[in-house]
């Protein structure tokens, strides 16, 4: 608004062909045919700034051009600017495809039965997905995948609830390479306008070897998730149910939320209905229907401002205690004018760090991310700058990164490896043919790997020190196999299960992929490709996922004596506790590690860690607890850093407010001062 900055549109005479030039002067041409189908698209994009964008003298046209079926009207070809298919489709007569290319992700065959219900599927791997039962309305019951081998490795079961159409009561996953047992159960309830009154997720217990080995009943982590609705289909409330190993084998309720709403149907207040505290208070609407004050339960209070447009520009965050207002932190948020992309955010962490971050971002004409620079310093400082140079097809070809200490660049090869490659997609059906110093560095074999025509093939990184030459291989569908760093003769390598997802991923010393890895991580997948087993291997001959070796856990703390006694620590995953020890260092230290006999991430919601002898005696000592960060197998959290999410809450008799453990002070630091826990997010 105010800016007198426009798009300006035109039409040829018969209606055909569409131009836009927008208020930098960017043109696009798109041209229809004569049933409105789409046949040609260009884009002039500006290589060398607004200047010459502006007067059209720079721009680069890149043309697409689409072909369709005469007499079915449907999209036949995706010719790109260098004159390649990049995607094919035939049909049957009835319109239905039977055959398709893309040139980044191989090949698909699609077969149907005598109704014309999709039976089977074939990828260019060789996968199929098979549908061999279907109900009476043609829904699929049974949904049965094969491997490029015909062994069949999952299969998935549907039945549906007879009264909502199209709603699924419950659903099973096997995967055979777990066992004949079910992966995962999930039942779901829901209410005559469709929505959910129960849920309930069983995943297979991957760490009972009694439940892998087949003997007896197999046993199942259980989530139940329920709600409660008004007349009017308001949430009024929702709770949460675990049944594990860990908390036995009844449910046991780990969350409780009731929800209120004004008389606009908006909501205003949510609460805690286990211990009867709010998580908010109350929150403010704006005119536009946006929350301008939200109120928190922690005596803290956020406020939001808006512009024109209705984007977020500010947020503050202020602590309530006492009945004082102080500010926490700041942050802004400005945006590019034309295309609305955010140009800038300022965050201000006002009452503890006395500093200010300002990230700024620059796009060229075409709305692409030119540039970005961050200042972490108190004094604007330019500590970090990344800057990228695009070919005239908008693919980036360098990557050039500023920072205190160094310059990282990063050397794009052509996605089609080499200039010469795109006359070997033009003229070959099956792709590029890689020169020999591709072969000869990645091992490709043309009966197993592919060669997608927009993946990156080769990268020359410099952090500094030195380049370093990065090649990757790809399989027929395109996904990522293999990285081979020649310079340091190191190498990663991906294997993947039949729904496209990393079951392994292993690094070795060397740039063959030879011998034991130097560490190996498996993971297994439920419904939908939800991961819900994780497990890390120090080599070749580590565990598969249902042998979890656990989680390592790694707490760096310190604490006091006060009162005659060391602070003490428990950590608790979904309320049943895994370990209880003593902080008995008043120096920050990482000695507090320990192994559970259960991965942490493994279909659970709340990881907790506890401060339980909280002291204190006016005049004669304090007892608090500090703690720097957790670190879960790889991952390391902060711990109080409520930017990134975190909570304290309170427990046991002495304090009944969550407030206590957030007093002024301590909102933003590592220091748990009552007897309180954070809880982790969800890994």
């Amino acid at each position: 608004p105010g800016s007198n900055l426009r798009t300006v549109e035109d039409t040829s005479y018969d209606g055909y062909i569409a131009r836009s030039t927008n208020a930098r002067g960017v043109r696009s041409v798109t041209e229809v045919d004569a049933y409105g189908n789409t046949i040609r698209t260009v884009q002039y994009l500006c290589e060398s700034g607004y200047t010459e964008c502006s007067n059209n003298t720079g721009g680069q046209g890149v043309t697409t051009t689409f072909e369709y079926d005469r007499l079915l009207g449907k999209p036949t070809k995706v010719i790109d600017p260098n004159g390649v298919i990049v995607q094919q489709n035939y049909y049957d007569t009835a319109g239905n495809v039977l055959y398709a290319t893309d040139l980044d992700r191989g090949e698909s065959i699609v077969y149907y039965d005598s109704k014309g219900r999709v039976n089977k599927a074939v990828d260019s791997k060789g996968t199929s997905v098979n549908t061999t039962t279907f109900d009476g309305l043609n829904r699929p019951k049974v949904v049965v995948v094969k491997d490029s081998t015909g062994r069949d490795v999952r299969k998935e079961t549907y039945a549906y609830d007879a009264q909502m159409l199209g709603t699924t009561s419950e659903t099973k996953l096997f995967d055979y390479d777990l066992g004949n047992s079910a992966l995962q159960i999930t039942t779901s309830d829901v209410d005559l306008l469709g929505r959910s009154k129960k849920n309930t997720v069983k995943t297979l217990d991957l760490t009972d070897t009694a439940t892998l080995a087949g003997q007896g009943d197999p046993k199942y982590i259980t989530q139940e998730k329920t709600a409660t609705y008004s007349e009017t289909g308001a949430r009024l409330l929702s709770e949460t149910k675990i049944a594990s190993s860990l908390t036995g084998s009844n449910l046991q309720t780990i969350d409780k939320v009731g929800y209120t709403y004004d008389e606009d149907g908006k909501l205003v207040k949510s609460t805690d209905k286990q211990t009867n505290t709010d998580y908010i208070r109350n929150i403010n609407y704006n005119y536009k229907g946006q929350p301008d004050v939200i109120g928190l339960g922690n005596n803290s209070q956020e406020r939001y401002e808006y512009d024109g447009f209705g984007r977020m520009t500010r947020k503050v965050v202020n602590s309530l205690v006492g009945g004082n207002t102080n500010a926490l932190f700041d942050v802004n948020y400005r945006y590019e004018v034309i295309n609305g992309n955010t140009t800038s955010l300022i965050n201000g962490i006002i009452s503890n760090l006395d500093s200010s971050e300002k990230n700024s971002f620059s796009y060229d004409s075409f709305g692409r991310l030119e540039g970005t620079v961050n200042n972490t310093t108190a004094t604007p400082n330019t500590e970090y700058t990344a800057s990228y140079l695009y070919d005239k097809l908008g693919n980036i070809t360098e990557k050039t990164e500023e920072e205190i200490g160094g310059t990282s660049k990063s050397n794009m090869s052509d996605p089609r490896y080499f200039s010469g490659a795109t006359n070997q997609y033009k003229n070959g059906s099956n792709g590029c043919i890689p020169d020999a110093d591709y072969i000869s560095k990645t091992g490709y074999n043309a009966q197993v790997d592919g060669c997608p025509y927009h993946a990156l093939k080769r990268a020359d990184l410099n952090d500094g020190s030195g380049t370093k030459r990065i090649y990757y291989l790809y399989d027929k569908k395109g996904n990522l196999v293999k990285e081979v760093n020649v310079t340091d003769n190191t190498s990663r390598v991906y294997e993947y299960s039949v729904l496209d997802l990393p079951i392994t991923v292993s690094d070795y010393n060397n740039r063959t992929a030879t011998g034991d890895p130097e560490s190996k991580s498996y993971y297994v997948y439920g419904l939908g490709g939800i991961r819900v087993g994780k497990v890390l291997g120090a080599d070749a001959s580590a565990p598969p996922p249902h042998q979890n070796e656990g989680s390592l856990v790694v707490i760096n703390a310190k604490g006091n004596n006060d009162g005659g006694e060391w602070s003490k620590m428990q950590l608790k995953v979904n309320g049943q506790m895994l370990k209880e020890w003593t902080v008995d260092t008043p120096d920050y230290s990482d000695q507090y590690r320990f192994t559970t006999t259960t991965p942490i991430d493994l279909a659970v919601d709340n990881v907790e860690v506890y401060f339980v002898n909280d002291w204190y005696r006016a005049g004669v000592g304090d007892r608090n607890l500090w703690v720097a960060s957790v670190k879960v197998d790889t991952e390391t959290f902060l711990t109080l850093d409520t930017r990134e999410g975190r909570k304290m809450w309170s427990h046991g008799a002495k304090w009944t407010s969550q407030t206590q453990c957030n007093t002024e002070g301590y909102m933003l630091t590592d220091k748990i001062s009552c007897n309180g826990y954070f809880r982790l997010p969800k890994l």
